[in-house]
């Protein structure tokens, strides 16, 4: 099937109409015309109306009405007239072929038009042209009244929006003059033609005048009482610098027939609007790939086309992607123009405006494009479903479903990061180190935070305080399901005698009991996962135990209502890539002991002491950058939305699990806990195998993680004290990590829905 952008939406009625004209011997404008500019304003309860011939002919001749001095308030040659920048081409000419100048305004990425609001940001504008796109608008409450309290000349480009309307009143009936086009594709055709309309007599004859060579002829004479003239032929009285824009007979002819139908095709093109939307929008594969402009609240929308904004990721593909969609037979176009001020005519009007400074604009025209919303036919599910189908089987869209796709807004970073290299204090000193310390105070509970190259380097900061401040600890404890980097550390601190593994719960995946462990030992606790454990309860059992914590997957989460992290001696954050923070890599060491904070700042500053090159201990370099610690900063600061978007993909998968009845089991959290909603483990009791799971889905292009394969099972570290029988290797063969980063709701239902069918 073929899902063109234009369809024919006229038949034989409009042929008839059509005929009656050539069979007449009028086919130049007259009866017809006039008999549709009449029926216009009676459909849309307009005052006065003049046809031309096309909807830029509209535009032309409305603007240079507006600037005819005849009239009580009119535009100067050198005004300033606003336009918005996105528009289309014939929206800006007029202003130029007045002697006007354009002084384009920024575009809403979300609802295509300019904010209504912006207009006083050009204090010296003394007019602006209002085009409302594809069928929405500004608010134009708050766009009328601030034109009014300024004495601007307000002109509504209606070409793509006919019978939308803001708060019950029809776009285009708010500023002096509104224009039309019924070009081929719009909502009502007459081929080609276009309409002005107005509100006063003088405008509505002045119109009629420029429209016809600048003569009386059309206008009752009207305008000879202006101009005192009384010695020519009223027939061939030109009053005005004036244009040919008349329409013909037929447009007119047609026009009428066609007012009959609009609101039946209005709302066959709206019931596949929602439709087809509803479908994109829902379907599986669209995890933010694609989504649409918003309707203005206020504005009653008859949507022109269903335009399309590409998730900014894929803007690098929006040419391939147009052309693979004309490949596949779904037409397709720019959202109008783009961004104007990219056109190369723009040397001709403006060569010194910076595109970049547009940047609603710029999103537009590097992720915009739309397809038809047909108003001929309602298309069948079946229909829609074809059409969704080639929209997302497009290549770039079919990449894997990562369980760790992108860092979140890492964007807002760059401002940052570029102030840190300006300010020369790249290395490890600086203010956003201490920014990002101070911030971090709050969400560990610990009052001592220093920063670290990474991860692995704050725990090997834990473990030195431990051989410090408790050198005769008799047994370290680790928990036998956790990353390899705490376990390098203490191997290489500690003797492989002094180290046992402890198995953990296998519902919570986390250490729950520590009554049975020898005196005199320590304990490094993991956060796994979503899980927390539940420090302050694990210290009631045994107050005699030094707990050190890896924080690293658990921070933003809390334990009794402290913040994890506080209650051990020690603990560490990591900010490796997959964390609820990134900054590519870096760690922090955190504490509320003073003299540990002490000793391990001079350990990460190689033994510094505060006098210049004085060394008092063994140290290294372990210290983050301030360009890194830049990038941390700006993650903290959107910790309350990354709480928010977690939360909700948890939700989500609670909720399609439930509705599913699906064998998945999401890991379970003591009650006494909140989760930090870094990720979360889902079983798959009596499941033997992780790999077999990880390869049915990798089938639909869904990428999983195991948990850790127990450290008692690798060749080099079976003879680390342990359990013979563990949870953990039945954990790590009934669990999986699905994606828990970046992934919409459709996108989880696809993956529950997939995990179902294999298990």
């Amino acid at each position: 099937m073929e899902y063109k952008l234009y369809e024919k939406t006229y038949g034989q009625e409009e042929i008839d109409a059509i005929t009656d004209v050539l069979n007449s011997d009028k086919w130049t404008m007259g009866p017809y015309v006039e008999k549709f500019e009449k029926d216009f304003c009676k459909k849309f309860n307009f005052d006065y109306a003049v046809m031309v011939n096309s909807g830029s002919s509209a535009n032309l001749l409305a603007m240079t009405a507006l600037c005819n001095t005849k009239r009580d308030k009119f535009l100067k040659p050198g005004d300033e007239v606003l336009v918005p920048a996105v528009c289309w081409s014939t929206s800006v000419y007029p202003i130029i072929q007045n002697n006007l100048k354009p002084i384009f305004i920024d575009s809403s990425k979300d609802t295509l038009n300019i904010t209504a609001e912006d207009i006083n940001k050009y204090p010296n504008a003394k007019g602006i042209v209002l085009v409302h796109i594809l069928g929405n608008s500004t608010d134009m409450d708050v766009a009328m009244k601030l034109a009014n309290d300024r004495g601007l000349i307000v002109m509504e480009d209606t070409c793509e929006s006919l019978t939308s309307k803001f708060n019950g009143k029809f776009l285009g009936s708010f500023g002096d003059m509104g224009t039309f086009s019924f070009y081929f594709s719009h909502h009502m055709t007459t081929i080609e033609g276009g309409m002005i309309i107005c509100k006063t007599e003088f405008d509505y004859n002045l119109l009629k005048c420029i429209r016809s060579h600048g003569w009386t002829r059309y206008g009752n004479n009207t305008l000879n009482n202006v101009n005192n003239v009384n010695n020519v032929n009223n027939k061939f009285c030109f009053v005005e610098l004036g244009y040919n824009l008349r329409p013909m007979e037929f447009q007119g002819a047609m026009g009428s027939v066609q007012l009959n139908y609009i609101d039946k095709r209005n709302k066959i093109r709206k019931t596949n609007y929602i439709n087809i939307t509803k479908s994109i929008t829902n379907y599986h594969k669209n995890n933010n790939i694609i989504k649409f402009p918003i309707t203005t609240p206020g504005c009653e929308s008859n949507w022109f086309c269903i335009p399309i904004l590409l998730n900014i990721d894929f803007a690098y593909c929006l040419n391939d992607f147009m052309k693979y969609l004309d490949d596949n037979l779904i037409e397709n176009r720019p959202i109008v123009t783009g961004n104007f001020t990219r056109q190369p005519v723009m040397k001709e009007i403006d060569k010194n405006i910076n595109p970049e400074l547009y940047t609603g604009a710029e999103i537009i025209h590097k992720t915009g494009l739309y397809i038809s919303s047909p108003s001929h036919k309602i298309y069948t599910d079946c229909e829609i479903n074809t059409l969704v189908d080639i929209l997302f089987n497009f290549k770039e869209f079919n990449k894997p479903i990562l369980f760790f796709n992108k860092p979140y807004c890492i964007n807002k970073a760059i401002p940052y990061v570029t102030d840190a290299i300006e300010s020369t204090w790249i290395s490890m000193d600086g203010k956003y180190i201490e920014k990002s310390q101070n911030e971090l105070k709050s969400i560990t509970g610990c009052n001592y935070i220093i920063l670290t190259l990474t991860g692995s380097a704050a725990i090997l900061c834990m473990a030195k305080c431990l051989k410090y401040k408790y050198p005769n600890c008799k047994k370290i404890y680790i928990p036998n399901n956790t990353f390899m980097a705490g376990m390098n550390i203490l191997l290489h601190e500690f003797s492989r005698e002094n180290i046992e593994l402890l198995d953990v719960d296998i519902n919570t995946l986390n250490i729950e009991n520590i009554e049975n462990l020898e005196e005199n030992s320590a304990l490094f606790v993991v956060h796994n996962v979503g899980g927390i454990t539940n420090i302050p309860k694990l210290k009631r059992q045994r107050p005699d135990i030094y707990i050190f914590e890896d924080n690293s997957e658990g921070y933003l989460g809390f334990y009794e209502n402290m913040p994890t992290g506080s209650a051990g001696i020690a603990s560490v954050l990591s900010f490796n890539m997959n964390k609820n923070f990134t900054t590519g890599q870096g760690g922090a060491f955190c504490t509320n002991d003073k003299e540990l904070y002490e000793y391990i700042y001079s350990y990460t500053r190689q033994g510094f002491t505060d006098q210049k090159f004085h060394h008092k201990q063994l140290g290294t370099n372990l210290r983050m950058s301030n360009i890194t610690a830049a990038v941390l900063l700006s993650q903290i600061e959107q910790k309350d939305d990354i709480i928010k978007d977690k939360k909700q993909i948890y939700y989500n998968y609670k909720k399609y699990i439930a509705l599913t009845n699906s064998k998945l089991k999401i890991q379970i959290t003591d009650k006494n806990t909140e989760s930090s909603y870094w990720s979360f483990a889902f079983r798959i009791d009596n499941n033997k195998s992780y790999s077999y799971i990880e390869n049915e889905l990798k089938k639909y292009n869904i990428d999983t993680r195991p948990m850790f394969l127990p450290i008692q099972e690798f060749e080099h570290l079976k003879d680390i004290k342990h359990n013979e029988i563990t949870n953990s290797v039945k954990i790590h063969n009934e669990y999986i990590l699905l994606p828990f980063n970046n992934v919409n709701e459709n996108i989880i239902k696809y993956i529950v829905d997939c995990a179902n069918k294999i298990i």
